[in-house]
């Protein structure tokens, strides 16, 4: 593999990044507000347990996206890009 391999898979990877950042922020925006509405709390100690809850699914989709497609874009990028 020559030097531009390199190059194309870090393009790969960049561009997988940004596309899982995009695919992350969508898949927040939708199924955040449906777990806040199948919130059956009764108090106000089981709502910030599930707002905590919430939040770590967020972040969890967040990084889980982006590594994913990082990782699928540096891949395609060092095979085909070369």
């Amino acid at each position: 593999m020559g030097g531009f391999g390199a190059w194309a898979g870090f393009a790969g990877f960049a561009i997988g990044a940004a596309l899982g950042a995009l695919q992350a922020a969508i898949a927040v925006r939708i199924v955040a507000p449906k777990l806040r509405e199948m919130d059956r709390s009764a108090n106000d100690a089981e709502r910030a347990e599930n707002e905590r809850r919430v939040s770590l699914f967020k972040r969890i989709i967040v990084v889980v996206d982006v590594l994913l497609f990082a990782a699928i874009g540096y891949w395609l990028g060092s095979r085909y890009l070369v």
